[in-house]
């Protein structure tokens, strides 16, 4: 708990970190969202656990205070016309909304409504809500067409970002862990509106989860880091000019890069999203790679949430609790409580 507490008084901004941030530069999404779960993950590890209830319990009542002024403070932001847009990703800086992104905040005020149902109601999350559904104003749009038969069959809906759009890859798919994290959101979203797993409008989510399995887990398990690849299609093969596929990048080599660890880890928890509302996968073997996934580090240590909530439960290699237990940075944050709450006691 001491070593927790001083890593985040002694980080970005003297322990106030995003603290208020708005998202013009991305930080919101791949930062402030990383170290809110974080905080939220130590509670939920208290609550389950009593190692981890032991390091933590000095500070679980200020990690619920801070908790609660961030994500206050990001419903205010909601509230905003251009509140969680970001100039970052676009080619000339136009604010735009991405899937993505939206996704993750959604997702963390899902989260935080579960978590804490005693919390005053969030102003701007319905609203959200439905905004990230229908892709209301993103630069994404939902397309059953524009790939090649080898990828996938015409009429399979996927995102992709429109030809002429200001995304620097316009014309193309999006990678997996896009279209992912979005079909991970509206999983979420749907999860506690429905009793049943049979949704029919969660049909355009479970082919892209259907999607990325065919391609990199048709194995049945996740598949090994020299496989699990960012892009696919157009973008994976490369073309040319002739092709008249994007404005931004007319002509392109092909990425056949593989995927980061925060990739690797969006797409895990994705399909383990997914897997209630998709009776007919087998998810043995998914679980067992998941759970083996998490415990040698190949995906971040946060990625056990799911797992434990659906009865499994992960531990992490020495080495790997001790590659996280330390932050250095504000999304860092996010792993340090399941190394914290997992080092061998001695």
């Amino acid at each position: 708990a001491e070593l927790f507490e001083y890593d985040i008084e002694r980080g970005q901004n003297s322990g106030m970190l995003d603290f208020g941030s708005d998202n013009i530069q991305g930080r919101l999404a791949w930062s402030q969202i990383y170290y809110i779960n974080g905080l939220m993950d130590a509670i939920y590890k208290a609550r389950r656990d009593d190692k981890a209830f032991n390091v933590f319990s000095p500070l679980l009542r200020r990690m619920r205070l801070r908790i609660d002024m961030e994500v206050r403070l990001i419903d205010q932001l909601l509230s905003e016309p251009t509140g969680i847009h970001t100039r970052t990703f676009t080619r000339d800086r136009t604010p735009a909304l991405f899937a993505v992104q939206t996704s993750r905040v959604l997702l963390l005020l899902l989260r935080f409504q579960k978590e804490f149902p005693d919390a005053r109601p969030l102003v701007n999350l319905d609203r959200l809500r439905e905004q990230v559904i229908r892709l209301d104003k993103h630069i994404e749009v939902l397309a059953d067409s524009g790939e090649a038969r080898k990828w996938m069959a015409p009429g399979v809906r996927h995102l992709r970002w429109p030809r002429g759009s200001a995304f620097y890859f316009d014309g193309l798919a999006v990678p997996y862990n896009h279209q992912n994290e979005w079909a991970y959101s509206v999983f979420e979203a749907r999860r506690g509106q429905h009793a049943s797993s049979n949704v029919p409008d969660l049909d355009p989510q479970r082919e892209i989860i259907r999607h990325f399995l065919k391609h990199l887990a048709s194995n049945g398990k996740f598949p090994v880091l020299t496989d699990w690849y960012y892009w696919w299609g157009h973008a994976y093969d490369g073309y040319d000019t002739v092709s008249n596929r994007s404005v931004n990048k007319p002509s392109y080599t092909g990425d056949k890069s593989l995927a980061w660890i925060s990739f690797r880890t969006i797409d895990l928890m994705s399909v383990l999203s997914g897997l209630y509302f998709m009776p007919e996968i087998e998810s043995s073997g998914l679980i067992a790679s998941a759970l083996q996934r998490v415990q040698h580090g190949e995906v971040y240590p946060f990625a056990a949430r799911l797992l434990v909530d659906s009865g499994n439960v992960p531990g992490l290699r020495e080495h790997v609790a001790h590659r996280y237990a330390r932050a250095g940075s504000p999304w860092e944050l996010s792993n340090a409580p399941w190394a914290l709450a997992m080092l061998p006691t001695k």
